[in-house]
């Protein structure tokens, strides 16, 4: 028989409720510590080491990105929970080429019988931390983007609602190129239109285009829009901006 005698900063009922799911039995040991018994050279071990590496990556990992996202004071904790979420569906993805928990686990607990967990988070997977933490640094800027977008979105949204439609209706159309366009119903290209104005040939060019025809189309701002070969796009995001500040007016179309 061997015995495998740890502890961790969860309560210890959650933590025997989530081995119990895996159908391993573990029992307190004391105040605060847990043991688990195998018969020796069992698969019984591995399977215990499984169980743990998954509740250190479920619970300890992501407790750890919670309390580094809290630390900069920025985030409301239903954001940290939505960039810890974020953070982790990415973590896992990786994890599967190579579990550094999982393998830890195993080469400790060869010879070792106790096993302090927050001792072993803090010592044996630095390298880990570093990386969740870094992680966590690229989730929160792309949150912070997002919120920004979806702000500017939102005052473009605003700004069309209260402005005077120059144009009924209005075609974007994709071509087979991936380029988009701006028709009226008579088949008249006006994509510039109501910029030329403002904006000399010289200056259009193959990065401001899009740009300049949303411009446009926030200038026109028709009170519908028809969407036209809208998978042929090479650039999705401009189809979604166009869908975002004018919401309840854009009609897709084959």
């Amino acid at each position: 028989m061997r015995y495998i005698k740890f502890t961790s900063s969860g309560k210890s009922e959650g933590i025997i409720k989530f081995f119990q799911d895996k159908d391993i039995a573990i029992q307190p040991d004391g105040l605060n510590w847990l043991v688990y018994r195998a018969e020796s050279g069992s698969k019984g071990i591995q399977c215990f080491v499984e169980a743990l590496s998954a509740y250190l990556w479920s619970h300890e990992m992501e407790l750890l990105v919670k309390q580094y996202l809290r630390k900069k004071k920025f985030f409301s904790e239903a954001e940290v929970s939505s960039i810890c979420e974020r953070t982790m569906e990415i973590a896992y993805g990786l994890k599967e080429g190579s579990d550094v928990i999982l393998s830890g686990l195993s080469d400790y607990l060869q010879d070792a019988a106790v096993l302090s967990v927050p001792g072993f988070v803090t010592f044996r997977l630095q390298g880990l931390r570093a990386d969740l933490e870094a992680l966590a640094d690229l989730c929160s800027e792309e949150w912070i983007a997002q919120r920004e977008y979806d702000a500017f979105i939102q005052m473009l949204k605003s700004f069309v609602e209260v402005q005077e439609p120059y144009v009924d209706e209005v075609h974007f159309i994709t071509d087979d190129k991936g380029k988009h366009h701006l028709y009226s119903n008579e088949g008249v290209d006006v994509s510039l239109k109501c910029l030329d104005d403002f904006v000399d040939d010289s200056m259009v060019n193959e990065a401001n285009y899009d740009d300049l025809m949303v411009s446009s189309l926030i200038s026109m701002a028709p009170r519908r829009i028809f969407l036209h070969n809208e998978k042929l796009s090479r650039n999705p995001q401009l189809v979604e901006t166009v869908k975002g500040i004018f919401a309840g007016r854009v009609i897709v179309w084959p």
